[in-house]
């Protein structure tokens, strides 16, 4: 049972090697900035975010929309066995679906979709797509179902990318790792509260004694998450419009 830790390892120091061997730093010296030690944590990154308006409201956004991805990475298995009877193979198959749609999504679709409908829509589109995807999640009575909603709600994979370039495009150089780094800090919060979350409501609403018979709960909690975050981003959209520039290039950056 230790192997895939021991495999994951590995690849965590491959990436280490190629990152301090072979990724170039692309800060140049007359932009970096001294450590702090007060700043290099999750609550001082958010002091820092709330600095930039628009950042700190996408970041709480991605804040409700890592929400709903972790706690779907937490129930996927307990799901799929309690309602399907699925084992191990099975799971590892779908799973592996959801990472192929994602690289496809993500490699591929998103340099053609976000050039012609610009970064905010891009936004916008796929915490919709998302939403409606963890909702069909939780309504999926048959296995064909739940594939054919891992294909579609692959493409609201282009909403996290699209966030991150809009924070790129609203810092200065010299703040871009720090702000970048905050995000992701902040995000990483939600790592400790969607297990709890999603196997809690999962535990709810199965097995003997549950009020109602709903295993798709943390997915409909999960689309509940999606949707503030869709909110968030659009009242964030509507405070911060793009500037002339931005619209010229079509990217609807607001710098």
């Amino acid at each position: 049972p230790r192997v895939p830790f021991l495999a994951a390892a590995g690849l965590v120091l491959v990436n280490w090697l190629y990152g301090l061997l072979v990724l170039p730093e692309s800060l140049p010296p007359e932009e970096r900035r001294p450590f702090s030690l007060r700043e290099a944590n999750p609550l001082g990154g958010l002091a820092r975010l709330r600095r930039y308006p628009m950042v700190f409201g996408l970041a709480v956004a991605m804040v409700f929309f890592s929400l709903a991805q972790r706690g779907l990475e937490s129930v996927w298995v307990l799901y799929t066995n309690y309602r399907y009877g699925w084992r191990e193979l099975e799971n590892g198959l779908t799973l592996a679906l959801i990472g192929v749609m994602a690289a496809l999504v993500q490699g591929l679709l998103i340099r053609r979709i976000v050039p012609r409908i610009g970064e905010r829509r891009a936004v916008l589109l796929g915490i919709a797509i998302a939403t409606a995807g963890f909702f069909a999640y939780g309504l999926s009575h048959a296995p064909w179902i739940l594939l054919t909603v891992i294909v579609l709600a692959a493409l609201g994979g282009i909403a996290a990318p699209s966030i991150q370039s809009l924070v790129a495009g609203c810092v200065s150089p010299s703040e871009q790792g720090s702000v970048q780094g905050s995000l992701t800090s902040l995000v990483s919060l939600t790592a400790i509260a969607a297990p709890v979350i999603s196997t809690q409501l999962f535990s709810t609403f199965t097995g003997e004694g549950a009020p109602l018979e709903l295993p798709g709960a943390p997915f409909f909690a999960g689309a509940l998450f999606l949707f503030v975050a869709l909110l968030l981003v659009a009242r964030v959209f509507r405070r911060n419009p793009p500037t002339p520039s931005a619209e010229d290039e079509g990217d609807g950056v607001s710098r």
